[in-house]
């Protein structure tokens, strides 16, 4: 179902205040935070962000992209302690670059930390006229290359087919990570996941010997996925969208912790959901203590994209308990595309949506009903500028503290 919130505009946040001592109202901003509850544009050099971890000490750990030597782009590393300032001690005034290559580009999409407080780096890194592969790195908590991953390189590289992308990582309880995200197979895009083991190379008992597989779920479409969540079983759930001409849908699929197909998961393993009329996608997951899934990104039905979420049950239905038919849109920002790219679960079980409106930084909050959380910002949601110009969400987190 569909319904309209009020658009607003206040002054930009950075991170979240749902419980806050120091804001007055849950969406507020933490003036603890940078300055008023922001931060922009440290260090130098930093390319957008890309995704966002939090350590055991409440440092963030930042990833995207910097300018390298050779004036190509390589994976950058960022780390801000708990009040947002740089952390000198990690890297060149709290930045790392790395590179994988002479003359080519690379970008971090993903980054993770591990138990021992090492930092997982995922993304895409370019391999000459074979054009893209997923690059895997690790770094020692003073950022420096940790030589002992995929040794003596510190760096894997994972190659699927001619333009593979990696957009999403977590990280399992014995520190391996998996990593998702989609290849080329001429002339069409299929979904595609790897496991990693904690020294840095492809986990054969993941999927076979191979390590890695790519999926099409629907031949001709453009499969692609954009997330990843672990179900408490050790099962995964990518989360993205199949793209045929006549526009795109919501796609889940499960594997098994062993990497098999779930067949006991929708319709062999996989759920299509059409949200709008037109081109959806989802670009974020969640799961839900009761085991409930939840996706966010955006529906289309002919205009501007609107902020779209949908809720399962474990077994991939749609939830009727969750706004009586599963799924929920919100027109945030009227005249203006709104793109949910994070949805997370609040302890009390409130769903959070960030992302990105015309520019603006937009959070949404609702109900474990679906219904929009009229206590958080004004009406259910924040839209913000954090910059003097655009900008917007790519990836968020709860920190402990709920903030």
């Amino acid at each position: 179902m569909k319904a309209t919130c009020i658009s607003i505009t206040i002054v930009s946040i950075l991170l979240l205040c749902v419980l806050n001592v120091f804001a007055g109202n849950p969406g507020d901003f933490d003036p603890s935070f940078g300055t008023g509850g922001k931060v922009y544009a440290l260090p130098a050099n930093f390319m957008p962000a890309e995704d966002v971890a939090v350590q055991s000490d409440g440092k963030l750990v930042l990833v995207g992209s910097t300018l390298g030597p050779d004036n190509t782009q390589d994976f950058a590393v960022v780390r801000l302690i708990a009040n947002g300032s740089p952390d000198s001690g990690f890297g060149t005034n709290g930045i790392v670059g790395i590179p994988f290559d002479a003359a080519a580009n690379e970008m971090a999409t993903s980054v993770v930390i591990q138990s021992d407080g090492k930092i997982v780096v995922a993304g895409s890194a370019q391999s000459g006229a074979t054009g893209w592969d997923w690059g895997v790195i690790r770094i020692n908590t003073n950022g420096t290359l940790d030589t002992s991953y995929n040794s003596p390189n510190g760096k894997a590289k994972i190659n699927f087919s001619g333009e593979d992308f990696a957009n999403d990582m977590i990280i399992q309880p014995d520190d391996k990570v998996v990593i998702t995200g989609s290849v080329r197979v001429n002339p069409n895009k299929d979904i595609a996941i790897a496991r990693l083991t904690t020294s840095g190379v492809l986990d054969t008992t993941f999927v076979g010997p191979a390590g890695r597989i790519f999926i099409d779920i629907n031949n001709g479409n453009e499969d692609e996925s954009f997330a990843i969540a672990r179900q408490s079983d050790g099962s995964l759930i990518m989360a993205g969208r199949s793209a045929g001409q006549s526009g795109g849908d919501f796609l889940l699929v499960r594997m098994t912790s062993a990497g098999a197909i779930d067949s006991t998961f929708g319709t062999g393993g996989g759920v299509l959901t059409p949200v709008g009329t037109q081109n959806d996608s989802a670009n974020s997951i969640a799961i839900q203590p009761d085991g409930k899934i939840v996706a966010a990104g955006i529906a289309n039905s002919g205009s501007f994209d609107e902020a779209a979420f949908v809720r399962y049950t474990s077994n991939g239905t749609p939830d009727s308990s969750f706004d009586s038919d599963g799924k929920v849109t919100y027109d945030i920002r009227t005249m203006n595309s709104d793109i949910i790219n994070s949805v997370l679960i609040q302890g009390d079980g409130k769903i959070i949506g960030v992302g990105v409106s015309g520019g603006q930084y937009i959070l949404v909050r609702l109900t474990t009903g679906g219904g929009l959380d009229t206590s958080f910002g004004a009406g259910g949601n924040v839209a913000v500028n954090v910059a003097p110009g655009t900008g917007g969400a790519h990836r968020a987190i709860l920190q402990p503290d709920g903030k």
